[in-house]
């Protein structure tokens, strides 16, 4: 049975790892067999993440732009587990009072994607920046380099990313951004959150992953801001009240 794309309907059979193919520097995945049986813990562990994925992310268009970050790991799961690992003490402090935002987060993958030139971050984060609350033109704003439209605020965020990752973070940027989040702890958590995403981003560069194309980018954007394209559920940390609302809600047409 196929779905409207001609793919697969059932999410187990997507092959995920098969859609690399074409990539250069992609590693070999091995069968769970072929590993050490001091791999099989963390292998055993990355795979609910890796089935998580198929799962949530199976009935989206451009699904097979979606790039991994660490798949590539795989060839090494204790590697694989702890970056993932890595990440989940910061994702944790994600919208709770005097910490970043859900936007806040967006904005670091969709920086670091459309300042490199490698856009394999954007199919996923594009719906995640909306479900989070920023605005299709707010995505294009940033795509084409008309940060002027941003708000203050984003602009602030946008500064502090790329001067945590080239290293040019001043003594006033980061006060101002202890008094923008809330919180010194509020900011250390972004300024750990932003680096160990940098990591996802050269990981996809070095493995030469998938990537959305600009036309393909441009149509899931219409999408969104249509309601036709399903929206992902955002990690939430905090309290109801400071729950993301949607830029464009999912109508459900997609």
């Amino acid at each position: 049975m196929k779905d409207k794309y001609g793919r697969p309907a059932d999410p187990a059979e997507w092959d995920i790892l098969g859609e690399r193919a074409g990539a250069r520097r992609f590693p070999r995945v091995p069968k769970r067999e072929e590993l050490a049986e001091d791999d099989l813990t963390a292998w055993d562990d990355f795979q609910i993440r890796f089935e998580r994925v198929r799962e949530e992310a199976h009935f989206q268009k451009y699904r097979h732009r979606m790039a991994g970050g660490f798949f590539g790991l795989m060839c090494n799961p204790k590697l694989a587990s702890q970056l993932a690992a890595n990440g989940r003490p910061a994702m944790a402090q994600q919208g709770m009072p005097n910490s970043f935002t859900a936007v806040d987060h967006e904005l670091i993958d969709l920086v670091f994607a459309f300042d490199s030139g490698h856009w394999g971050l954007v199919a996923n984060h594009a719906a995640y920046a909306v479900a989070s609350g920023l605005s299709t033109s707010m995505i294009r704003a940033l795509r084409d380099g008309r940060e002027e439209e941003l708000s203050p605020r984003d602009r602030r965020t946008v500064a502090f990313i790329r001067a945590a990752r080239d290293g040019t973070i001043t003594d006033q940027l980061w006060t101002e951004m202890v008094e923008q989040i809330g919180s010194e702890r509020g900011l250390v958590a972004f300024l750990y959150l932003t680096l160990h995403l940098l990591m996802h981003q050269r990981m996809i560069q070095a493995f030469d992953e998938v990537q959305i194309t600009p036309e393909e980018l441009e149509d899931q954007l219409g999408m969104l801001e249509r309601g036709e394209h399903p929206l992902p559920k955002v990690k939430h940390g905090g309290p109801p009240e400071l729950l993301p609302t949607p830029a464009h809600p999912y109508l459900g047409g997609g």
